[in-house]
């Protein structure tokens, strides 16, 4: 959570939402982009050269029990992204913080 806090805080990374879009509407770290894992073939290469700019990529899903951000990370990974970690925490370690939350929908 602390590197997380200081990345978003520094604006040094971009934090990527693993999760479907309907709980990245909910609610999500403000800035963040969504990429469901479900749909990475689809959505991957319309998000592709910001992420290549970015300094460093960040991660996340739900939280420790969600495994969907490992999942992303191995795509991006695999897809030449060398520089993406993952915040284990996820939006619920997040949200307990206090932390900035953003949402686009219903």
């Amino acid at each position: 959570l602390k590197e997380a806090r200081e990345a978003y805080e520094g604006g040094y990374a971009v934090f990527v939402d693993a999760r479907d879009s309907d709980f990245f509407k909910m609610g999500h770290i403000p800035g963040a982009v969504n990429l469901p894992v479900k749909d990475f073939d689809g959505v991957f290469p319309t998000l592709k050269e910001h992420l290549l700019a970015a300094p460093r990529i960040i991660t996340y899903c739900d939280g420790a029990n969600c495994e969907t951000s490992v999942e992303l990370t191995e795509k991006l990974l695999f897809a030449g992204l060398d520089y993406v970690e993952i915040f284990t925490g996820g939006i619920q370690q997040w949200k307990a913080a206090g932390l900035p939350l953003v949402s686009t929908g219903n």
